[in-house]
């Protein structure tokens, strides 16, 4: 319906939106779910990738890089998943779905980047416990 291509398209720009203010590697992507004349549901993209640039390859090209996606649009599932993204880089990616707009989220960030932030969390942690002795 012309209604729900509208949210379809609000929901891409907010999303782009979204991904211009994020920091460091963090990213969300969207899907929406469309089952063609032969019932088969595919998980299209409403929103622009932000790093499209650093692709190894062709973006997209890493086994598994759709799999979060698929799962939240096509699927409908709620989860988390260490994959390859589009770029081939590892990524820890957490996804669920909107089943009333058949829209599928996926929020990722680069695993290097996580470990990186926890090392830092951990450390000035520490710091603070030993200041307080």
């Amino acid at each position: 319906s012309e209604i729900e291509a509208n949210i379809i398209t609000s929901l891409g720009t907010a999303a782009s939106v979204l991904n211009q203010g994020f920091p460091g590697s963090s990213e969300v992507y969207l899907g929406h779910r469309v089952v063609d004349a032969n019932g088969t549901a595919t998980a299209q993209p409403i929103s622009f990738r932000r790093f499209t640039s650093q692709c190894i390859g062709p973006c997209g090209s890493a086994p598994g890089s759709g799999i979060p996606l698929i799962l939240s649009t096509v699927y409908c599932e709620t989860g988390s998943a260490q994959v390859l993204d589009y770029r081939s880089r590892p990524v820890v990616a957490g996804y669920s779905c909107i089943p009333e707009l058949n829209v599928g989220v996926v929020n990722k960030i680069d695993v290097a980047e996580l470990l990186a932030n926890s090392v830092s969390e951990a450390a000035e942690y520490a710091n603070t416990q030993n200041q307080a002795r």
